[in-house]
């Protein structure tokens, strides 16, 4: 139930004064809305540990005098104070995670300690920015809540619409038409009337189907049972209409939302300060993953390739999801250099440790040279080589390599076992 409040009148006359007929309306005082309410409790803030401290580098930085502060300037440090160290906080979770995610490594939070820093820099600096910060963060949270809800309203939409349960009516009276549109025609009913009087079974079924018929005010007719079946049709069409409308209104409203959180992910990544914190990590991680396939700690030249595809991957271009340049191209180049450099060192030194390590005395010793040289022999490209180069340098490398061993019969052996691998790489097709 819903009250009427009369409101106060403001005329000079009084509220008892009779209005004369046709005059005008006494003009009313115009209403100044209040100001909202503060519920700032500034007992509570000065009791809060850590905000009087707050305050005064606060003060200090607008070149206010410590113990001077309005009542509404007190206010608007608190606020700043709460949340400056949930911000801190959120930023380094979702840093840690998504950067992490984006580029194939675990990010301890704790390497993030350089957030902690820079949150505390920007609540005096830029206070307005921490409270945009706290809202992307807020944001961040709830929006994969409301995307799962939403796509499960849409998952569940046939039942929730009444999509289901009006089809499966539908269904239900096409059935019984089905059972009964025989005793529709005239030789139909002449059959199932004399058969229900002699007692037939079949006769007496197709009786009551057919008052099911009458029943849901179907003509018993042929032409009213086409009607029906055609009105049906048109009904089925309609709500799969209705569904697919609905459904297809619920998904833009999912994907109105996932697109508010990919901007507000990118949001996150663009502030000031933090921006070049996350792609310092990032770029020291990723350095770090690429260096561990180096050839120092690997002579296996896929995982080198491997190494170089994932520093082409971020390099001068925006991650999809952070939106960072993790290496410039001058970055890039340097790395590079000094990678291809070390895959061909450790290709160099692969093959001169093989043919030391092979013991002639012994039998299966090519097929031990074809086994260590598998990676070798099926390699395309090493690095930014092309085939052709890559070819050669193999080629070459396997020929120092036996040229660099003592003379003597055992480079003569190990020349007689290294040739067909030769050979073969030479007949390569590039």
């Amino acid at each position: 139930m819903s009250f009427h409040r009369t409101p106060p009148n403001n005329s000079p006359s009084g509220p008892g004064t009779p209005q004369i007929p046709g005059a005008p309306a006494s003009p009313e005082s115009p209403q100044v809305p209040e100001a909202p309410k503060s519920n700032f409790d500034i007992q509570k803030a000065l009791d809060t540990a850590g905000f009087a401290e707050f305050v005064v580098k606060c003060s200090e930085k607008a070149g206010v005098t410590s113990g001077e502060e309005s009542l509404e300037d007190m206010e608007k440090h608190f606020e700043i104070f709460e949340i400056k160290n949930k911000v801190a906080s959120g930023i380094k979770k979702i840093y840690a995670g998504e950067i992490g995610a984006e580029i194939g490594v675990k990010i301890d939070e704790k390497e993030l300690k350089a957030v902690d820093e820079e949150i505390e820099r920007q609540a005096l600096d830029n206070p307005e920015a921490i409270k945009d910060m706290w809202a992307d963060i807020q944001d961040y949270d709830e929006m994969p809540k409301l995307i799962a809800e939403k796509q499960k309203e849409l998952d569940n939409l046939a039942v929730s619409s009444g999509y289901a349960n009006a089809t499966m009516a539908l269904k239900q009276e096409l059935g019984v038409i089905d059972a009964g549109k025989a005793g529709a025609s005239r030789w139909g009913k002449i059959k199932m009337y004399a058969g229900a009087m002699i007692g037939r079974e079949k006769s007496r079924d197709l009786w009551m189907n057919t008052r099911e018929i009458l029943y849901r005010g179907i003509p018993l007719t042929t032409d009213g049972i086409r009607d029906r079946l055609a009105e049906i049709k048109d009904e089925e069409k309609k709500l799969e209409d209705k569904l697919g409308l609905d459904k297809k209104v619920k998904q833009e409203e999912i994907d109105a939302i996932v697109g508010d959180l990919v901007d507000v992910k990118k949001d996150l990544f663009a502030y000031a300060g933090l921006r070049e914190i996350g792609t310092e990590i990032a770029r020291k991680k990723l350095t770090e993953q690429i260096w561990g396939k180096r050839g120092e700690k690997t002579t296996n030249i896929n995982e080198n390739n491997e190494a170089l595809a994932k520093l082409d991957q971020f390099t001068a271009t925006e991650a999809p999801t952070t939106g960072l340049v993790y290496f410039t191209e001058g970055e890039s180049e340097n790395v590079e250099a000094a990678l291809s450099e070390s895959i061909k060192t450790s290709v160099i030194r692969k093959i001169a440790e093989t043919l030391n390590g092979i013991k002639l005395s012994s039998g299966g010793q090519f097929s031990r040279l074809e086994k260590e040289f598998k990676d070798v022999l099926e390699a395309k490209t090493i690095g930014k080589m092309s085939e052709e180069e890559t070819r050669d340098f193999l080629v070459g490398s396997l020929e120092r390599s036996i040229s660099a061993l003592p003379n003597g019969l055992e480079k003569k052996q190990k020349a007689v076992l290294l040739a067909p691998i030769i050979q073969r790489l030479r007949d390569k097709k590039v």
